[in-house]
């Protein structure tokens, strides 16, 4: 059919249309009429752009290249769906936090308990965890009493990917005797290890830190290497770690609790310049002798190391700072009393409140006594 009997008979169409939607040719038109007209208006010369162009291509030809149009859509629409992300997607995925660590899992042969996985070892039922690694070994060994599995664990080896031993984890395992802790471990919790036949114990650097009487009663521990990352030494921590003959106390270090090193066998040992709170019996029932107080400290408690029944402990003070009046009653009131039993040794700037006080209350006691104080005061 030539483009011009199309043009022809579509417009016939055209002008049919409203006639039929007016209902007859003296029938005025309404709104809806109106629509209707310009609805079928649009409609034909839609059809009509189809039909033809600009060189009266045949119907065929346009529908040949409408298919060719649909198909390069189809084809645009699936490139863009496989484009590769923008540098910006790829980005924000590659820095996207990684998935929680999971639970722990545990294996248990010849004394040995692995320990894999993430998140925190227990060592007790705990809802928070599949099963603890008492369990475990309670399957393996066929005890029930808690002392015997204990007794059954003789070395620790935890990997990577686990974060928190919990508290008293370990507790009892009077046997074990090696751990081998992870460079994943951030904390230890109180008592964690508390009474292990530990000898010498190796903390990585990346835990930050250790709770209270952690490694406290673990008389055959010899050699502790703390890591730079911890800021306190908290109570009781090494209590009764008889064995334990040396410490090299962190340089973060800037509080050490209530008798963090009570009871061990300390002959020597360095604060840090940065520590800031010292508690009380910090090394007490330990043999050194020589005990210096950093200028940083500001909160203090007695100072007194001594151990009257052993009849051991510090007689050798030194302070390189100085305290208010109050801060000296309290920390170096039991000092001048144990005066009044052995030889002790004050070492202080001179013209310090901590001399002045020295100085008279020695001689208010000797008075009200009647006995000479052994104490000796150098200042420098």
């Amino acid at each position: 059919m030539k483009a011009k009997q199309i043009t022809a008979l579509l417009m016939t169409l055209a002008l049919a249309a409203p006639l039929t939607a007016c209902g007859g040719k003296d029938s005025k038109p309404t709104q809806e009429s109106m629509e209707s007209v310009e609805s079928s208006s649009g409609n034909v010369a839609e059809r009509f752009d189809e039909l033809t162009d600009e060189d009266g291509a045949s119907a065929a030809e346009s529908a040949e290249a409408e298919a060719s149009t649909e198909e390069s859509g189809i084809a645009a629409e699936s490139t863009e769906a496989e484009a590769p992300p923008e540098e910006s997607e790829i980005a924000a995925e590659s820095t996207t936090p990684p998935a929680a660590p999971g639970e722990p899992s545990y294996s248990f042969a010849e004394g040995v308990l692995t320990i894999s996985g993430g998140g925190a070892v227990t060592g007790f039922h705990d809802s928070s965890v599949s099963e603890g690694w008492t369990d475990i070994v309670a399957t393996a060994t066929f005890e029930t009493d808690t002392d015997a599995i204990n007794a059954s664990v003789q070395k620790v080896v935890i990997e990577e990917g686990i974060t928190e031993i919990t508290r008293g984890a370990f507790s009892g395992c009077s046997n074990l005797t090696e751990v081998v802790l992870p460079g994943t471990l951030t904390s230890i919790g109180a008592g964690a290890f508390q009474g292990c036949g530990l000898t010498s114990l190796d903390i990585p650097e990346s835990v930050t830190s250790i709770a209270w009487g952690a490694f406290s009663g673990c008389g055959s521990l010899t050699s502790v290497t703390l890591p730079s990352g911890i800021t306190e030494i908290q109570e009781l921590m090494f209590a009764d770690c008889t064995s334990l003959s040396s410490i090299q106390i962190p340089a973060g270090v800037t509080a050490i609790g209530g008798k963090a090193f009570y009871n061990c066998a300390l002959t020597e040992v360095t604060l840090p310049d940065g520590l800031v709170s010292f508690a009380r019996d910090v090394f007490y029932g330990c043999p050194m002798t020589e005990l210096t107080i950093p200028a940083s400290v500001t909160e203090i408690d007695a100072v007194v190391q001594y151990d009257y029944g052993k009849s051991l402990g510090v007689t050798d003070y030194t302070f390189e700072g100085d305290f208010t009046i109050d801060q000296v009653v309290i920390a170096l009131e039991e000092v001048l009393y144990l005066s009044f039993e052995r030889p002790v040794t004050v070492r202080t700037h001179s013209g310090t409140v901590i001399e002045g006080w020295l100085n008279k209350q020695r001689d208010k006691l000797q008075s009200e006594i009647s006995m000479e104080s052994q104490l000796t005061i150098i200042t420098f």
